[in-house]
């Protein structure tokens, strides 16, 4: 006998409520697609010598496809990464152009979304996707990610790389507060002006569709979600995704 999952049921029951009430609408894409270089995870697999993904990245699907300015969509979907590994996930796609205006929206749709959850303890770590490379260099920049990704100080300190590098590297990991040099930063956190947006320069994220605007949201003990800016068609495009076994886990610890 199969018994439902009251708890996911509620959360994406509400989660769909708070999209919708901002306007974005539901998509359902189909669980496989033809194998493209830009996708992202999704367990692969051969049919008639021909190379497909199950349930790749959403995101990184939109990024082929034709959306026009002002749409707004949402999705429910199971991720799937090459390992096998699964995770049920929702989150919203927003093609603008005004990048200010959507990054704004974003950030507001996601704090609206776990406020309706009854989630209010979190933290949204908001940075740049570009801005070791900028910095650094996009050499030096691949020689350290890994350690950057650790918050590998002591690692960084022995490489042997010029010391204004080094010492670039470790100012941006340890740039996390209210303000920064970055006025796209400084800007976004005044406007949606919540104090649980921080301004964090070490973040990085892994998909390499990320071309602006790169956030992270977590709880005390969980990760809850990330998203960021990125380009459909030579379109702007901001979105996010949240973990709902993350959610799922802090709701029920708030019930204790």
């Amino acid at each position: 006998m199969v018994f439902p999952d009251l708890q996911t049921y509620s959360i994406i029951k509400k989660l769909r409520y708070s999209f919708d009430s901002f306007g974005y609408v539901e998509i359902f894409l189909n669980s496989i697609e033809k194998f493209n270089e830009k996708l992202s995870d999704g367990i692969p697999f051969v049919y008639n010598n021909e190379f497909y993904l199950i349930n790749p990245d959403i995101t990184s699907r939109l990024t082929l496809k034709n959306l026009k300015n002002n749409t707004r969509i949402f999705y429910v979907y199971e991720a799937l990464n090459k390992y096998n590994q699964s995770t049920l996930k929702a989150g919203i796609e927003l093609v603008n152009n005004d990048e200010t205006a959507s990054n704004e929206e974003v950030l507001r749709v996601l704090i609206n979304s776990l406020e309706s959850l009854g989630i209010y303890d979190f933290n949204i770590d908001i940075s740049l996707s570009n801005i070791f490379i900028d910095r650094i260099g996009k050499k030096n920049y691949e020689m350290v990610r890994p350690y950057i990704i650790d918050g590998n100080i002591m690692e960084i300190q022995n490489l042997d790389i010029d010391d204004a590098i080094k010492k670039e590297i470790i100012d941006l990991i340890n740039g996390r507060g209210k303000e920064t040099d970055i006025k796209l930063l400084n800007d976004l956190s005044e406007r949606v002006s919540d104090p649980r947006i921080i301004i964090d320069t070490g973040t990085i994220r892994y998909m390499n569709y990320y071309d602006g605007l790169i956030f992270e949201v977590y709880s005390s003990n969980y990760f809850i979600g990330a998203g960021g800016n990125y380009r459909i068609k030579n379109k702007n495009a901001c979105g996010f995704s949240v973990d709902i076994e993350s959610l799922a886990k802090i709701l029920k610890e708030d019930k204790k």
